[in-house]
């Protein structure tokens, strides 16, 4: 019998695991986390960078 799984799969598995325990740990940070490009869209802000800075997820203008 021939294997129809992807090849890949146990090397994506593990990146969407270690995906999910980095929002995690950005998420639950008592540090206030925000990640933008080099155009300053921000792609990451954490419940402490609303807290410590006053933006809502509306007025930091993330997409």
């Amino acid at each position: 019998m021939t294997s129809v799984s992807p090849r890949h799969s146990i090397p994506e598995d593990a990146l969407r695991e270690t995906s999910r325990t980095l929002h995690a740990l950005i998420e639950a940070s008592p540090l206030a986390v925000v990640v933008s490009d080099a155009s300053c869209t921000v792609h990451v802000w954490n419940p402490a960078a609303v807290r410590m800075l006053g933006w809502t997820e509306t007025e930091k203008g993330a997409g």
